[in-house]
């Protein structure tokens, strides 16, 4: 049995040859073709296809809204998303909604297909350099929220990985012992921990103590 397939992309030239493509193989069936997200969705409602192939950054109804929709009613959709070059927001909502396949227009033939098998086989398929790009982003922004830690805060998490108690903080640092206890409620949270060892942990990592 032949797999259905909508295409769409505003560049009605590229979304010819990907229909080209997958006619040639014998695998699949065509449904339509559409320019934009409200005619996908029209096609969708007509055809019920087993995969859509979508440029990620279409029109004002977005290949991100057309995922939401299809999640949202749980049709048993695929949905590979294709675009000219790498958005790393984007990519991440897609990744949030659980989008079967992400690549870039310039990807190989062979790339395109193993692409599209690995979907139909109910496995995710990512292009290595959006996963690269995305994994880069993600680590920068985990950079970003270890320097949100105040002065007061890395002392008091330095001196927490040095065996220090509330008490002790205190008095090296000339605060009560109840202003200690809140900096280290406000840290705990921050940093997404529950007790002293964690803290401690998280301090080694982030290279704020010498061990």
């Amino acid at each position: 049995m032949k797999n259905s397939v909508i295409i769409v992309d505003d560049q009605i030239l590229f979304a010819e040859g990907i229909k080209s493509i997958l006619t040639s193989t014998g695998n699949f069936v065509v449904k339509g073709i559409a320019s934009s997200g409200l005619e996908c969705l029209g096609l969708i409602d007509k055809n019920k296809p087993s995969l859509i192939i979508i440029n990620s950054s279409i029109g004002e109804i977005s290949g991100i809204d057309i995922l939401k929709i299809i999640r949202e009613h749980k049709m048993p959709i695929k949905i590979l998303f294709i675009s000219s070059e790498i958005n790393v927001n984007v990519a991440i909502d897609a990744l949030n909604y659980n989008v079967d396949g992400l690549i870039l227009k310039n990807c190989s033939l062979s790339d395109f297909l193993s692409a599209i098998d690995s979907i139909l086989d109910n496995n995710q398929f990512i292009h290595p350099h959006i996963l690269d790009a995305v994994n880069s982003y993600l680590a920068k922004t985990d950079n970003c929220k270890k320097t949100t830690l105040t002065k007061r805060e890395t002392q008091i998490l330095c001196m927490i990985s040095a065996g220090y108690l509330n008490k002790e903080i205190g008095s090296e640092l000339n605060i009560s012992e109840r202003t200690v206890k809140n900096h280290v409620s406000n840290l705990f949270k921050k940093i997404g921990v529950s007790d002293r060892t964690q803290a401690a942990v998280y301090a080694i990592k982030n290279n704020l103590v010498n061990i």
